[in-house]
C-alpha cells in the first residue's frame, strides 16, 4: 500500500492508495524538506531557511538590489526574492559560491525573471533554486551551459526553464545528494559558436545519489542525456542516479549514452522520436570507460530499466531492453542489467503515460509560462517542430535563438507592498494574522511545523501546480507535519454555468476569497474578460466569447497554504461571429496583415471605432487602444508570438472579435 498526505484541521493525516505494481514500504519523514513537492536525493536541502531576506529590486547586472549581488556577493543563509520581472542581461559569468541559499523566482511580480549571455555556475552548497528562466543564447559567443554545477551537495533545481545554450542545456554530475525535478531544457544551439562545431546537446547528468525526474528535453542533438558515470571520481560503487518520469522528445543523433560506472534507474519514461530523430528506438546505449580519465578502461554502468515508454515502438515499449544498445554491440546485455530496483529517494512515480502529460503540463518556469516553453510543450505534444537553423539545422534543431524570434518582452508588474521587508506581502500577513511591521516574524512556525512564515508564503503561491501535477502519481513517502494556517474559501456569484448563443454576452459573473492572494482561471473561452481585484479579493469574468463549443474552466486560489477549488462551464451554441470575413460583412472592417508582426492596421468603412482590445488567449487584456476614428495602426512590438483576440469596440455601441496570429 501507498501512503499519500492528506491536511484535516491542520494536520497531516494518511489516505491509504494502492500502489499500480506492486506494494512497497512507505516511509513516514518528518525531518524538514526543502518544500511541500520536493523529491529526490536532494529534497533535504534547507536553503536559506532562518536566514536574511534579499529583495533584487532591478534588473542590472551587478550592484545594489542586483540578482548577482544577491547570490554572487552575499554570504549566509538567504533567501532571495523578487519585486521586479523581466531580462536580467549579465556581462559575465554568475557564480553561487556562498550555501545556504534559497532563490525563489516565483515572487517576481508579473512575467517573471529570465537570465541572459551568460552561464549560472551552483557551486556551493545547499542550494534551493525555483521557477526562474535560463536562456544565454549566442550574442555574446560565449561557449558555456545555461546553468550547472559539479561536486557540491545538497542541491535541488525546481521549475525551472533552461535553453539556447552554446554548450550543453544545463549539466549537473559529481554532485552528492542532488535534483533536478520538473524542469524544461529545450533548443540548445547546434551549430553556433562551439569550437568543436556541430554540437547542441542537453547536458551530463550524474552523480552519488542524484535524481532526475518529471523533466521535459526537447530539440537537442544528443546527450539526452549523457550519464557521466564514475569516470572522474573512479567510485562506481557510489555512482547512483534515478532518471524517471522525463519526456524526451525529438532528439537527433543520439537519445542518451554513456553511464561508464555506477548504478542507474531509468523508470517510466516517455520517448517521441520527432523529426530530427535517428536511432528512433533507442532509450539509452551504455559504453565503457575508455580509460582516460580517473578510472580504468572497461568500467561499465549496471542499469534497471522499466516501464518505459517508446512513442512508434511496441517493441520497446513492451520489452525496453530492446531500446538498449550497448557500445560496442558485441556486450552482453545480461551484464549491464539490475532485476532489481536500484534506490530511488522518496519520489511520487508516475505511469509514463500520465507523466507526459503532467510534464507537458507544469514542466518549467510554469507559475507564468513563456511562450517559448508553451511552444515546445505544444510541439511536444503533437509531434511537430516550427523552426529550423540558419546554419543548416533542420528538423526543430535550431542554431541560434534568433532562428526563432530571440527572448519575448517579459511583463513586470507592481510588487505587492512588504512594509517591514520580511519576504511577505502586508496583504497576507494580516490575512494570516502576523504583524506587516515586524520584520522578525518571517523566521517563525505561526503557520506550519515544519516551514518558516515566508516558507509558507513561497510555498502558498506555487502550491496549485502542486496539487495538480501530482493527481495520478503514487509516492512512496509520506512527510508528517502539522499545518497551522487556515485554508483558502472560494464563494461564487452569478450563474457559474451558462448556455448562451454564439456572439452574445455571458451573463457576469465572479468569485470572491479568503485566506489567498489571488485566483487563477484556467479554460475559459478565449475573448472573455477577466478582472481579478487582489484588494476587494474579487474576480470578475464578463463579456462575449469569441468560439464557440463546451468550455469546463477552474478556479484555483493563488497565495493560499490550503487552497480552494471551484469550476464551472460555459456553453457557446452555434457559430461565432470571429472571422474576419463575418467582421467584414458587419461593419466593412478591415484587418491587415493576419498573421501580423509588430504593427496592424484596423479600418472600418461603415462605423466609427472607439476602441481596440487585444486578449491574450488565456482572457487577460495584454492591449487596449482607445480610438474615436473610422481607422487605426497599432504598434504590438512587445505582444509575444503567439495567438491572441481582437475585439474591436463601435461607437453604435457593437463589438466582434476576431483571432489574431503574432508571429
Amino acid at each position: 500500500m501507498v501512503i499519500s498526505m492528506l491536511f484535516m484541521s491542520g494536520i497531516a493525516l494518511m489516505d491509504m492508495k494502492a500502489a499500480p505494481d506492486v506494494a512497497e514500504e512507505v516511509i513516514e519523514n518528518s525531518t524538514p524538506v526543502a518544500f511541500p513537492g520536493a523529491e529526490g536525493f536532494g529534497r533535504f536541502a534547507t536553503g536559506g531557511r532562518g536566514g536574511r531576506i534579499i529583495y533584487v529590486t532591478n534588473l542590472n547586472n551587478s550592484g545594489a538590489g542586483s540578482f548577482r549581488q544577491a547570490v554572487e556577493v552575499e554570504t549566509g543563509a538567504r533567501i532571495v526574492v523578487f519585486n521586479v520581472s523581466g531580462i536580467i542581461e549579465l556581462e559575465s559569468r554568475i557564480n553561487i559560491k556562498n550555501g545556504s541559499l534559497t532563490i525563489a523566482g516565483q515572487t517576481a511580480p508579473g512575467d517573471g525573471i529570465t537570465l541572459k549571455n551568460h552561464e549560472v555556475y551552483v557551486g556551493a552548497n545547499n542550494v534551493i533554486i525555483r521557477f526562474l528562466r535560463f536562456r544565454m543564447g549566442d550574442e555574446r559567443q560565449t561557449e558555456n551551459d545555461a546553468m550547472w554545477g559539479r561536486r557540491q551537495n545538497t542541491i535541488i533545481i525546481d521549475h525551472c526553464t533552461m535553453s539556447w545554450a552554446t554548450d550543453e542545456a544545463s549539466s549537473f554530475y559529481d554532485n552528492n545528494d542532488f535534483t533536478m525535478q520538473w524542469c524544461l531544457l529545450s533548443e540548445s544551439l547546434r551549430i553556433s559558436v562551439h569550437d568543436k562545431g556541430k554540437h547542441g546537446y542537453l547536458g551530463i547528468w550524474g552523480g552519488k545519489k542524484a535524481s532526475f525526474h518529471h523533466n521535459l528535453m526537447a530539440h537537442h542533438d544528443s546527450r539526452n542525456p549523457r550519464f557521466c558515470g564514475s569516470r572522474y571520481s573512479n567510485l562506481p560503487d557510489q555512482e547512483l542516479v534515478d532518471f524517471r518520469n522525463n519526456v524526451i522528445y525529438n532528439w537527433g543523433a543520439n537519445s542518451g549514452y554513456a553511464g561508464e560506472g555506477g548504478s542507474y534507474n531509468m523508470v517510466n519514461n516517455y520517448y517521441k522520436p520527432g523529426p530530427a530523430s535517428s536511432n528512433r528506438s533507442r532509450i539509452f546505449q551504455p559504453n565503457p570507460d575508455n580509460g582516460s580519465n580517473a578510472q580504468p578502461a572497461g568500467v561499465w554502468g549496471v542499469f534497471y530499466v522499466h516501464g518505459n515508454y517508446m512513442n512508434q515502438s511496441t517493441s520497446v515499449t513492451t520489452d525496453n531492453w530492446v531500446g538498449i544498445h550497448p557500445n560496442p554491440s558485441s556486450k552482453n546485455k545480461e551484464e549491464l542489467k539490475s532485476y532489481t530496483e536500484f534506490d530511488k529517494g522518496l519520489v511520487t512515480t508516475h505511469s509514463a503515460q500520465d507523466a507526459f502529460d503532467a510534464v507537458l503540463a507544469h514542466a518549467g518556469a510554469s507559475f507564468k509560462r513563456d511562450a517559448i516553453d508553451e511552444r515546445i510543450a505544444r510541439e511536444t505534444s503533437t509531434g511537430t517542430y516550427t523552426y529550423t537553423g540558419s546554419n543548416g539545422s533542420t528538423n526543430g534543431l535550431i542554431d541560434s535563438q534568433a532562428d526563432v524570434g530571440g527572448w519575448p518582452n517579459y511583463e513586470s508588474l507592481p510588487a505587492r507592498l512588504d512594509s517591514d521587508g520580511d519576504g511577505m506581502p502586508d496583504v497576507w500577513e494580516t490575512q494570516f494574522d502576523l504583524d506587516p511591521n515586524d520584520a522578525t516574524d518571517g523566521k517563525g512556525y505561526d503557520l506550519n511545523t515544519m516551514f518558516t512564515n515566508v516558507e509558507v508564503y513561497l510555498n502558498s503561491l506555487v502550491q496549485h501546480i502542486l496539487d495538480q501535477k501530482n493527481e495520478a502519481g503514487v509516492a512512496n513517502y509520506a512527510d508528517t507535519y502539522e499545518v497551522l494556517a487556515p485554508g483558502a474559501t472560494l464563494n461564487s456569484s452569478g450563474e457559474t454555468t451558462q448556455v448562451i448563443t454564439g456572439g452574445d454576452d455571458i451573463n457576469t459573473f465572479s468569485f470572491s476569497w479568503n485566506h489567498a492572494l489571488s485566483v487563477e482561471f484556467t479554460g475559459l473561452p478565449a475573448g472573455l474578460e477577466i478582472d481579478i481585484d487582489e484588494n476587494q479579493k474579487t474576480g470578475t469574468i464578463s463579456g462575449r466569447p469569441a468560439e464557440s463549443g463546451v468550455f469546463e474552466y477552474t478556479v484555483a486560489t493563488i497565495g493560499a497554504v490550503i487552497p480552494a477549488y471551484a469550476s464551472g462551464s460555459i456553453t457557446v451554441e452555434g457559430d461565432v461571429p470571429n472571422s474576419l470575413n463575418s467582421l467584414q460583412a458587419n461593419q466593412g472592417l478591415s484587418v491587415f496583415p493576419n498573421p501580423f508582426n509588430d504593427h496592424l492596421s484596423i479600418s472600418s468603412e461603415f462605423s466609427e471605432i472607439s476602441a481596440i482590445d487585444i486578449y491574450a488567449y488565456d482572457g487577460r487584456l495584454v492591449q487596449q487602444v482607445e480610438v474615436n476614428a473610422f481607422s487605426v495602426n497599432i504598434n504590438s512590438s512587445d505582444l509575444n508570438s503567439g495567438l491572441y483576440v481582437l475585439q474591436v469596440r463601435f461607437a453604435d455601441g457593437s463589438r466582434h472579435a476576431a483571432k489574431l496570429i503574432k508571429e
